[in-house]
């Protein structure tokens, strides 16, 4: 199946694949004032990656390096940690210039083997994109 880019709104260099609002929605159950929440932290982190760039590593610790390394792209992650909840999301840097960020998929973490999972569907991500060659 092919992936389709998206552009996050409000924001021009970061891009999301087209099965990523789905996911990221069913994290939260129905409930949506949670859902609502969490969207509004995740917009404006989305905003500071697209105004800073990988810049945001350095003075905003939601944001991490995973040292995950496919085909020469590194995956990073966006956390909001809770009492109740601790939704992750995984991205990429589509190339060296920052010119494009790519929201890959996202998770509920419970334990290292919910990372690991979503670090996998993440790669494989990544290397689909590149070879369908529709990485912005």
């Amino acid at each position: 199946m092919h992936i389709n880019l998206e552009k996050v709104e409000n924001c021009n260099r970061v891009f999301q694949v087209d099965s990523f609002e789905k996911e990221y929605r069913a994290l939260f159950g129905k409930n949506p004032f949670v859902f609502s929440r969490y969207q509004n932290k995740l917009l404006f982190n989305l905003q500071q990656l697209d105004a800073e760039g990988l810049k945001v590593l350095s003075f905003c610790e939601r944001f991490e390096d995973l040292h995950q390394d496919v085909s020469g792209y590194t995956i990073y992650s966006i956390r909001h940690k809770s009492k109740t909840m601790n939704p992750r999301v995984l991205f990429f840097c589509h190339n060296k210039k920052q010119e494009a960020f790519i929201l890959l998929n996202c998770f509920l973490e419970k334990s290292k083997s919910d990372y690991d999972r979503a670090i996998e569907r993440a790669k494989g991500k990544i290397l689909k994109l590149l070879r369908e060659g529709n990485a912005v």
